[in-house]
């Protein structure tokens, strides 16, 4: 089982007794707002993707991560990080994904858990490029990745449900930029 630990947080592999917490973020406004991956209309859903997390997870080799994140002191699950390589794996490039639940917003967790999950992209499973998109509206979500380093490298517009208009922004760091701005964590890394 993965475990990454933070000053703060502890970011686990997902589990079946997860479902409270997945349940409670699907069924959250704010959060399936902007967070395209858990938006799950039913039980059926949910359990879908708890049920594809753990298989995901269980793999050997192992690539699509995903994980719990939990406040260390409270012992409280307060949100998800997922991680995978992209379309075209020989690119060493991955695709990160998360969400807080909103009391948790505003006090640096997913910043945090961020940065643990890239270090561990960098570091462990030699990613060259990690890549995220957000909503153009999701200043939060956008403020996270800018404090890790990642800069936006494309724009561009869609449809929504209800037939509004969407604009998105697609952010990345290089593993270059990633060791520039890390590089005491990182020693060892070329």
């Amino acid at each position: 089982m993965l475990q990454l630990e933070t000053s703060r947080l502890t970011l686990r592999d997902l589990q079946e007794e997860d479902v409270t917490l997945i349940r409670r973020m699907a069924s959250e406004h704010a959060i399936k707002r902007y967070q395209s991956v858990l938006r799950l209309e039913s039980e059926k859903a949910i359990e879908e993707f708890i049920r594809t997390a753990i298989s995901h997870n269980n793999q050997n080799p192992r690539h699509a991560f995903n994980l719990i994140i939990v406040d260390s002191r409270e012992k409280q699950s307060m949100g998800w990080i997922g991680w995978g390589p992209s379309k075209n794996p020989s690119s060493a490039e991955y695709g990160v994904g998360y969400a807080l639940l909103p009391q948790f917003w505003g006090e640096g967790y997913m910043t945090e858990a961020l940065h643990a999950g890239l270090a561990f992209m960098f570091e462990t499973l030699g990613a060259q490029r990690v890549t995220d998109y957000c909503e153009a509206t999701n200043v939060g979500s956008a403020r996270v990745m800018e404090k890790q380093g990642m800069k936006p490298i494309a724009r561009w517009s869609g449809v929504a449900n209800d037939g509004s208009s969407l604009r998105y922004v697609r952010y990345a760091i290089q593993r270059s930029q990633w060791l520039l701005l890390n590089p005491a964590e990182f020693k060892g890394l070329s």
